[in-house]
């Protein structure tokens, strides 16, 4: 695939080309605040000077950031058409964040699941506004990308099972503002994400916010959310989102890192000539590190009662248990078919689910030292 790749001429990423490609794909100038400038020009050079792209993976995250673009275009003409799409509040969501490998995405679509639940699925919270002209294809081109990653990286269905139905991580709504950690999820743009650990992103939810109030004009119901992502952002979440119901998932940080390096080794395999593993995975413990104590740092300046703790080990034991544990703390009435839809779901996964397998020397980090780094987070919550 990459042999005939490199054969195309490989696409620029000169910012002033790209905004001129998203502008004539949607017939529209206005992006909005132009703070995200600053962000796509972080992105742009990190992915030219730390990357290593393989010339498929240029052309992919070319066209990313390329979608993101016309993302911004969409909103703000859609901003302006139906004003009162975004000043209706959201039904108070479920948002599940937590390490991540610590049975997230387990709990995110196991509480999709429910009755009046309304997901973000994979081939909306890439596209959450149609395009201004031409057909709506945003699902078909959800299906092809994800036809594409199965097709090149199979062993990802085993850590990360991706589809165009499936709920999906909401962090990807944060894309449009290039102040994103999902650019870091995507390929090894190590500057990139030097910058963004100095960012402010009350800008970035706010959009986040705007575009989640879309999707639910489009399909009405009390969205679950779910992204690890947004732990080191507690209380700009509560900040924008008031009545978000917070749950906190905890699981052992031997084995959440270990997971996410093996993890990400598949996804940046994706997009790249040569990635290194374990300059990657030290990267991601001292990221771990700093979400898990900003959250904390906004726990105890007022925000601990906003947050429910769940703990892996419990979850996977009871899910319907843990469940109703996350309907009482939003004070959410428990539909009468609750329990029947999770265990359908619950019987359904059994029959596709698949084994991950990782270790963490594979990716050159002690299980000493991680357990050194994250001595005060597992006395507080691990240590029962």
């Amino acid at each position: 695939m990459n042999r005939v790749t490199s054969l195309l001429p490989a696409p620029s990423f000169d910012n002033a080309r790209l905004l001129e490609t998203a502008a004539k794909l949607e017939g529209k100038t206005d992006f909005g605040d132009a703070y995200f400038e600053a962000g796509l020009a972080a992105l742009t050079r990190s992915l030219e000077r730390d990357a290593k792209l393989s010339p498929m993976g240029r052309q992919a995250i070319y066209r990313m950031i390329i979608r993101n673009l016309c993302m911004r275009l969409r909103l703000v003409a859609d901003q302006r058409e139906r004003p009162q799409v975004y000043a209706r509040p959201l039904t108070p969501p479920i948002l599940v964040l937590g390490l991540p490998r610590a049975g997230t995405t387990f709990l995110h679509r196991l509480l999709s699941a429910m009755p009046g639940a309304r997901p973000g699925r994979t081939w909306e919270i890439n596209q959450p506004l149609p395009p201004t002209r031409g057909k709506d294809d945003r699902y078909r081109q959800a299906a092809k990308q994800v036809a594409m990653i199965r097709k090149l990286a199979p062993e990802l269905d085993a850590k990360h099972r991706v589809d165009p139905d499936e709920p999906e991580e909401c962090v990807f709504l944060l894309n449009p503002s290039f102040c994103s950690i999902a650019w870091w999820m995507i390929a090894p743009v190590y500057s990139y994400l030097d910058w963004y650990d100095e960012q402010d992103l009350g800008p970035s939810y706010h959009e986040y916010h705007a575009y989640l109030r879309a999707l639910q004009a489009a399909e009405p119901g009390r969205f679950v959310l779910k992204a690890p992502a947004h732990t080191g952002h507690l209380a700009q979440i509560v900040s924008e989102i008031p009545d978000v119901v917070i749950v906190y998932a905890h699981r052992d940080p031997v084995t959440v890192v270990a997971s996410v390096s093996s993890l990400f080794d598949s996804i940046f395999g994706l997009v790249t000539e040569h990635h290194d593993a374990h300059r990657t995975a030290r990267r991601n413990l001292e990221l771990f590190i700093r979400m898990s104590d900003r959250c904390q740092a906004a726990r105890d300046e007022g925000l601990d009662d906003r947050v429910l703790d769940i703990h892996y080990d419990d979850l996977v034991t009871d899910p319907v248990a843990t469940a109703r544990q996350i309907y009482a703390h939003g004070s959410i009435p428990w539909p009468e078919d609750g329990e029947q839809a999770l265990r359908a779901h619950l019987q359904a996964g059994r029959r596709t689910k698949s084994r991950h397998v990782y270790r963490l020397e594979d990716c050159g980090l002690s299980e000493a030292e991680v357990r050194a780094r994250f001595g005060a987070y597992s006395a507080r919550h691990l240590d029962r």
